[in-house]
């Protein structure tokens, strides 16, 4: 997936479930990174007068890794992007600068036939 967003809906919880827990996200062959804590608290039943034993107070906090949250690798695709963008100037600077040696012996050249 890929810019998109995940839900994870939790049914028949209890109170035993309660808890801090962590979402990883990796790629294939890459080692997974934390992007986000949430802690669930989930309330005995009867508490706020809701018969539905299964509502629960859930905070977030986004860590944001390395990756700053974003899990679609945008950042290896810049830096890749730049990369070929320095090579692909390294490459005209160096064409340049033997066109430029080369026209220049051709000149002495004529100056100094043999």
């Amino acid at each position: 997936m890929k810019d998109g967003d995940v839900s994870l809906f939790l049914k028949n919880v209890t109170i035993n479930d309660t808890g801090t827990f962590q979402c990883n996200v990796g790629n294939k062959g890459s080692k997974p990174q934390l992007i986000s804590t949430i802690t669930m608290t989930v309330p005995q039943p009867g508490d706020g007068g809701d018969k539905d034993e299964g509502n629960t107070d859930v905070v977030e906090e986004n860590d944001g890794g390395e990756n700053g949250g974003k899990t679609d690798g945008s950042r290896q695709y810049i830096g890749l992007i730049a990369g070929l963008l320095v090579a692909i100037v390294l490459i005209f600077v160096l064409v340049f600068i033997k066109k430029s040696h080369l026209l220049s012996d051709d000149e002495a050249c004529e100056k100094h036939p043999v």
